[in-house]
């Protein structure tokens, strides 16, 4: 789930999906799911199951958002339909290369997977010992409970200022509303900037 990173095992949308009545279909977006436990994914399960579609983002795990790339798993007979409303070269030949050759090398990004979801863990217990509540979810990020006194768009001003840019939820729905702000790492030299930044803005 974006933008907590809060996972459903794929047994739980399996049966949501047995829930629905006979005609309904059910979307699937695993934008994330590769940084998920072992077996969270339907992909399989899509392929077979008639009203399940399951949509693949290949800019997240496999770092590949200025291709915009993606691909679609469901069931052959639900495939030929969708094709044939489906505008022709909507990927490109680079995009396409660029996803074969990042599929074909599983071992690299189940590697970098695995990297940033430590990074991740590690940023989420620095800011838990400053007395933040944090989400660490399975995504490339954390999400903080703003502190008392301060909205999103507030904190987020104040990190800027001292060279940290975060993420807001607007944008991602109502529920959050002002209450959090998102915090990702390109890598790990960058956590002890991060950290200090945000104790700045606490003291």
């Amino acid at each position: 789930n974006n933008p907590t990173g809060q996972v459903l095992r794929a047994d739980q949308v399996l049966d949501l999906k047995a829930e629905l009545p006979p005609k309904a279909s059910l979307w699937v977006d695993e934008a994330y799911v590769d940084f998920a436990p072992s077996g969270s994914s339907i992909e399989s399960a899509a392929s077979e199951t008639e009203g399940i579609y399951l949509l693949k983002s290949m800019s997240k795990a496999y770092a590949l958002s200025g291709a915009r790339v993606a691909y679609l798993v469901c069931r052959p007979e639900e495939a030929t339909e969708i094709r044939a409303g489906v505008p022709p070269w909507i990927i490109g030949t680079a995009a396409q290369s660029a996803a074969i050759a990042a599929l074909g090398d599983h071992d690299y990004h189940a590697d970098r997977w695995r990297e940033t979801r430590t990074m991740v863990c590690a940023l989420a217990d620095e800011l838990q010992e400053l007395g933040l509540t944090v989400i660490d979810g399975y995504i490339g990020a954390v999400l903080i409970r703003c502190p008392l006194g301060k909205s999103a768009s507030s904190w987020q001003a104040e990190l800027a200022s001292l060279g940290v840019i975060v993420r807001t939820p607007v944008g991602m729905g109502e529920v959050l509303g002002e209450d959090y702000i998102r915090i990702g790492l390109t890598d790990r030299e960058l956590m002890p900037k991060v950290v200090d930044a945000v104790k700045l803005t606490l003291a």
